[in-house]
């Protein structure tokens, strides 16, 4: 934000040079959700699969924006404006087909995720989910094509080329945990490696214009090829010495976590950070999203999505 477009003023300079490689956490991210959706879709219908996205996504978001723009009204100083209309928008999740700009700037990845579970939807509802490997490779194919030849905007739109590397590394690693590893799924997984890393070559020109400094390609691919590695070992059971209820606690709130925590962020970081040590704020900011997402998810995820869950469930019967 400080880098690229002002919305904090504070500076942590020490540490810019660690913490630009920050994005990549939405690469993992998204192999997260090609891993775990795929999970849930298995021996699912296309009903329950909606009505387990409905639930799991907008309890959390619905409070945890209404936080965001309360809060851009308390304190959001010059740099931050939320209206009433953009409120209501913002409300459907996906405001930004409508050429609504999102209260917070994370929720971009929430559209891309939402395109991916229409297609997991449409392969439940053709019942082809077991064909998911020849999906995934004509995904694959059709994103690597998408790179060299001009493709209809209406195709494109829901294409993610820039994105489907790590998805498809996602179902692959769960479709080895599930099935074990077979050929045509190495070819999966290698093919989803190298386009990603690619991509990785195509996006530091970009990034390094937009925040105005220096990538280091290297450290890019290794990040990516630990990603891999972490996947692989997850696949093949082997992470099992650090599967404890700690884990397990850090992993629940990590949804209303990333809801919460970049406009907020900057908006405390504006509000303290001239009276207090950088370092002292940036630990503030921390526990108060911490402690904010924990709440939220035991007061609101554990309390309203299976309320939501039975509501829907009983106007639109899970077959």
């Amino acid at each position: 934000g400080f880098a690229a477009n002002d919305m904090p003023y504070l500076s942590f300079a020490p540490f810019d040079s660690v913490a630009k490689y920050g994005f990549m956490g939405v690469e993992l991210f998204f192999m997260i959700s090609g891993f775990v959706i795929l999970f849930t879709a298995q021996n699912s219908s296309p009903s329950k699969f909606t009505i387990s996205r409905i639930t799991r996504l907008y309890p959390a978001f619905w409070v945890c924006m209404s936080i965001t723009a309360l809060t851009i009204v308390l304190i959001g100083g010059e740099r931050y404006d939320v209206s009433l209309s953009q409120y209501l928008y913002n409300l459907s999740l996906i405001s930004s087909i409508f050429g609504v700009e999102d209260i917070d700037g994370v929720y971009w990845t929430i559209i891309v995720e939402i395109k991916f579970y229409l297609m997991i939807f449409l392969l439940l509802c053709f019942k082809v989910i077991d064909k998911i490997k020849f999906f995934l490779l004509a995904w694959l194919a059709a994103s690597v094509f998408s790179q060299f030849f001009t493709l209809p905007y209406s195709i494109t739109f829901f294409l993610l080329a820039e994105s489907s590397p790590y998805f498809i590394a996602g179902a692959c690693c769960y479709l080895i945990r599930k099935e074990g590893l077979d050929w045509f799924t190495s070819i999966l997984l290698v093919g989803s490696y190298l386009y990603a890393i690619y991509l990785l070559g195509a996006q530091v020109t970009a990034l390094e214009k937009q925040y105005q400094t220096e990538y280091n390609l290297g450290i890019l691919i290794s990040s990516i090829s630990i990603f891999y590695i972490i996947f692989l070992l997850l696949a093949f059971d082997k992470l099992q010495s650090i599967n404890k209820p700690f884990m397990l606690s850090l992993g629940i709130i990590t949804y209303p976590l990333y809801l919460l925590h970049q406009k907020i962020g900057y908006m405390i970081f504006n509000l303290v950070g001239h009276t207090l040590p950088v370092w002292i704020t940036l630990l503030l900011v921390i526990c108060i999203i911490t402690f904010s997402s924990l709440i939220i998810h035991y007061k609101v995820e554990k309390v309203y999505g299976p309320k939501l869950k039975n509501f829907l469930s009983s106007l639109i019967p899970a077959k």
